[in-house]
C-alpha cells in the first residue's frame, strides 16, 4: 500500500480551505422577503416582495444582484401567464445583464446604478397602468425620480421602452409609503386579465352581484388614488416644518389605509368566489373608466 507523505494532510486542509474561501466570495447573498413568494396570490404583489431586495453597502461583487434574478425566476415559474409582456422582457434583461458582469468591472457606483433602475422597473411592472399612476384633479402623479427614469432607460432599455419609460412622471422626492405601495399592488393583482370559462349563461341575480362587487373595486381604486396624494400631502406640509395640523393628517391617513387594506381582504375573497362560480373578471369594471 503506498504511504501517504506526512505533509498531504496539511496540503490537502489548506486546499480545502482555499476552497471554502472561494465559495464564500461567490455565495449569493440571503434575502428572505416578508411573505413567502410559493404564497403570494398575485404576481404583482411577487413583484412588491422583489423589490424588498436590498444590494449591501457598499456592493462588491456582481453575485449580489442574484436574489433579483431568482425573485423573477420564482415568480415565472408560479405565475407563466399573468402579467405584461414587459415582465418577460425585465427577466431576460436583468439575467443577461448578471451574466454577463464581471467583477473587474464592478463597482459600487454601478451597483447603485442598477438597484435604482431595478426598482423603478419593478415598481412600474406591478401599476395599472405602469406609465400612469392615479391621480385626482388639480394633483400631479406621484412617479419617479429623473435619475430613476434616465437609469430604466440606461440599463433596461427594452424593458423600458415596452414600459414608455420616456413618458414617466418624474418629481425630485417621489417616495411612496411602502404599506401603500403593497395595496396598491394587491388591488393591481385583483384586475389581473383573467378569462375563465363561463360554463352557463349568467344569471341577473349573478350580474348584481357582480355590479355591486365592481362598485367595491372602483371604491378602493379611488380610495388608494386618494391616499397616495394624502400621504404627499403629509410629506409635503412636513417639509415646511412643525404644523399643529400634520398630526390630525397622518392619523386620518393611517385609518383609513387600514381599512382599505381590510378591504382589499375582503375583496380578493369575494372576487375569487366569483370566479369560481362563473367566470367573474375584475378587470371587465374598469370598463369604460378613464
Amino acid at each position: 500500500m503506498r504511504k501517504i507523505p506526512p505533509t498531504a494532510p496539511f496540503g490537502a486542509f489548506f486546499l480545502l480551505l482555499s476552497f471554502a474561501h472561494l465559495a464564500g466570495c461567490a455565495s449569493v447573498p440571503h434575502f428572505a422577503p416578508s411573505r413567502s413568494l410559493e404564497t403570494v396570490p398575485s404576481l404583482q404583489e411577487g413583484l412588491m416582495l422583489c423589490n424588498e431586495y436590498r444590494l449591501p453597502r457598499p456592493s462588491e461583487r456582481p453575485v449580489e444582484l442574484k436574489p433579483y434574478v431568482e425573485c423573477l425566476d420564482t415568480l415565472a415559474r408560479r405565475f407563466p401567464d399573468a402579467g405584461p409582456e414587459a415582465v418577460a422582457a425585465f427577466r431576460e434583461e436583468l439575467t443577461l445583464q448578471y451574466r454577463l458582469l464581471r467583477e473587474a468591472h464592478w463597482s459600487p457606483g454601478l451597483a447603485l446604478e442598477l438597484e435604482s433602475a431595478i426598482h423603478a422597473v419593478l415598481r412600474a411592472l406591478w401599476r395599472v397602468p405602469p406609465a400612469e399612476p392615479a391621480q385626482l384633479p388639480g394633483k400631479a402623479p406621484l412617479g419617479y425620480t429623473p435619475s430613476e427614469r434616465e437609469l430604466a432607460l440606461k440599463h433596461f432599455p427594452r424593458t423600458a421602452q415596452q414600459l414608455g419609460a420616456r413618458d414617466w412622471p418624474v418629481s425630485s422626492s417621489s417616495v411612496v409609503d411602502p404599506r401603500l405601495e403593497a395595496a396598491q399592488a394587491g388591488l393591481a393583482g385583483l384586475l389581473e386579465e383573467r378569462r375563465e370559462v363561463e360554463t352557463q349563461s349568467v344569471t341577473p341575480a349573478e350580474l348584481e352581484r357582480r355590479a355591486r362587487l365592481c362598485e367595491r373595486v372602483r371604491d378602493l381604486r379611488s380610495e388608494l388614488a386618494y391616499l397616495e396624494m394624502l400621504w404627499r400631502d403629509q410629506r409635503d406640509i412636513a417639509e415646511l416644518g412643525p404644523q399643529p395640523g400634520l398630526r390630525a393628517i397622518r392619523e386620518r391617513y393611517s385609518r383609513r389605509l387600514e381599512g382599505a387594506e381590510r378591504q382589499l381582504s375582503e375583496l380578493r375573497a369575494r372576487i375569487a368566489e366569483a370566479r369560481a362560480r362563473q367566470g367573474f373578471n375584475a378587470q371587465d369594471c374598469m370598463k369604460g373608466e378613464s
